[in-house]
């Protein structure tokens, strides 16, 4: 474990741009990137001429050597998981409720109530109105001929109302000499027919609409990814790993499967899979796989809405079911502890966080109803680990705090709040915070949706690093590869769930010396 301070802290977050005197003689990057961590070299005597920069922290990173891609996908492409690609331009016009590959539904238009409401009572007459209807059916007449025989008082004719709405099922004008009439007896009823108020109604329609629309841009409930991997051998040409993915088309069936990666004599890599997976079926659809390696076993922790379940992998590939528990609320976290075996940390909806124990059970260590920072209305919650085995983060979308389970009321400090980060903009929130155990014991990748940020628990509320990482969505995956046992720079891939973007961040140092990125997006 990396226990050394650094040595120089980084002139970093509080200066956009090189330090010169007059930042308006500087070119415009159009937010693509920046230029931190450099200096100009030489003076600038007008706008138009080149500008030469030298790095004040750089380190010489290894060599990128082409090498043939592998073309051939490692498993088929899942169809009845299709993600939609609706953009947010699409859903602030009307439209109409559109049902799209799959069993999912995306909404468009979150004003056009008028078209919606109509749906609901065409759809759903028995539930709009079962219980009226009975009532007032012995005072309805649905015939064509006379109330002759019938009493004129407490009886009324809709036979023009049948017309009337026969007529409305053609383009054509609806509104007749017998809308008239029609209207008549819709200011009549229109109080007491509805089994559900058209008020609440609305009002119902509206808040699931705008939830919809939100799931449609983004799905809290994928944070963390639902994919893994852990290598079984090593060798200098040769590697083999157990990948954890889900399948099927609710995606309930959880897999472990053996990888093998082999480097031909030109470094081409080849990817092939052995035997059978091992295939366990789930009462949920997985949202996240965590994993932790403790004493050469590997825990892996599953996460559905209401289900949690952790089992245990040996170097010889047989998964183990442990345990599951249930949660009231809908579950939004489970992470494994790089620490201590069989634990792990699980959060949900109503803002309280356990320590989860193989031996102990479940253990409450924080419950907030409110967001930590400020009213970011949001019932996201998140927990993950610390270089210390009772410390261990608290987040929402506001911000990341440090809990201490040891003490006796959990006291706790604000570790990352997004609202006092530097150049951080309107509406950012806190996507996902990972600990960063296997490049250096202290570190914490928090990302948002227009920067990725490096934290050191040592220096709280003070990033060490920022990165604009310009993806069309909010990064909710994050997988993380140490580059030091191979004295190369560490990597950091991040995923986003609609726009089905890829990108590399790599940092160098055990103190951040430097840091580039490669973008890759799915088309």
């Amino acid at each position: 474990m990396n226990n050394k301070f650094p040595v120089v802290q980084f002139p970093r977050l509080y200066n956009n741009g090189p330090p010169r005197k007059k930042p308006s003689s500087l070119p415009s990057v159009d937010g693509w990137g920046e230029y931190g961590h450099v200096m100009t070299i030489g003076t600038v005597q007008s706008r138009g001429a080149d500008l030469k920069f030298e790095a004040q922290h750089s380190l010489k990173g290894e060599k990128w050597k082409p090498v043939e891609p592998v073309a051939v996908p490692l498993l088929s492409p899942n169809s009845a998981c299709k993600v939609s690609s609706v953009t947010p331009a699409d859903l602030t016009t009307k439209g109409k409720i559109i049902r799209r590959i799959g069993e999912h539904e995306s909404l468009k238009g979150a004003l056009d109530f008028t078209e919606h409401m109509s749906n609901f009572y065409l759809d759903n007459y028995d539930d709009a109105f079962s219980a009226m209807g009975g009532l007032l059916e012995e005072h309805l007449y649905f015939g064509d001929g006379s109330l002759k025989g019938r009493i004129r008082e407490t009886t009324i004719g809709v036979s023009q109302l049948n017309k009337f709405l026969e007529n409305m099922k053609y383009k054509t004008c609806p509104f007749t000499t017998l809308g008239d009439r029609s209207r008549l007896q819709s200011y009549l009823f229109g109080d007491s027919i509805y089994d559900i108020p058209p008020a609440l109604l609305a009002e119902n329609i509206h808040e699931e609409m705008a939830l919809q629309r939100n799931r449609v841009l983004f799905d809290s409930a994928t944070t963390g990814g639902a994919l893994g991997y852990f290598p079984l051998e090593e060798k200098e040409r040769f590697q083999d790993g157990c990948l954890i993915y889900p399948s099927k088309a609710a995606l309930n069936y959880l897999n472990f499967r053996k990888i093998v990666v082999e480097f031909g004599e030109e470094d081409t890599p080849k990817l092939s899979m052995r035997n059978k997976p091992v295939t366990f079926e789930l009462n949920g659809t997985i949202r996240q796989i965590s994993m932790g390696n403790v004493e050469e076993q590997v825990y892996v922790g599953v996460r559905s809405d209401y289900l949690c379940g952790v089992w245990r992998v040996d170097s010889k590939m047989k998964p183990a079911s442990l345990q599951v528990i249930q949660t009231e609320q809908i579950a939004t976290c489970i992470n494994v502890s790089p620490h201590i075996p069989g634990e792990m940390l699980v959060t949900s909806e109503s803002g309280a966080a356990y320590l989860w124990s193989l031996e102990r059970g479940l253990n409450k260590i924080r419950h907030e109803t409110e967001n930590l920072h400020f009213n970011a209305q949001s019932s996201w919650r998140w927990c993950d680990f610390t270089a210390h085995p009772r410390v261990v983060t608290y987040a929402d979308r506001s911000g990341v705090d440090l809990t201490d389970m040891r003490s006796p009321e959990n006291q706790s400090q604000a570790l990352f709040s997004i609202g006092e980060a530097s150049e951080c903009s309107k509406g950012e929130r806190v996507i996902l915070p990972k600990y960063l155990s296997d490049v250096n014991a202290y570190h914490y990748l928090i990302t948002t949706q227009y920067s990725a940020y490096i934290v050191d628990e040592r220096f709280p509320c003070l990033p060490v690093m920022k990165w604009e990482h310009m993806l069309e969505s909010p990064p909710m995956f994050s997988q993380v590869l140490p580059g030091e046992p191979w004295n190369r720079s560490n990597k950091v891939l991040l995923a986003t769930q609609r726009s089905q973007e890829l990108l590399m961040l790599q940092y160098s140092g055990k103190t951040l010396l430097s840091i580039q990125g490669v973008c890759f997006t799915s088309e």
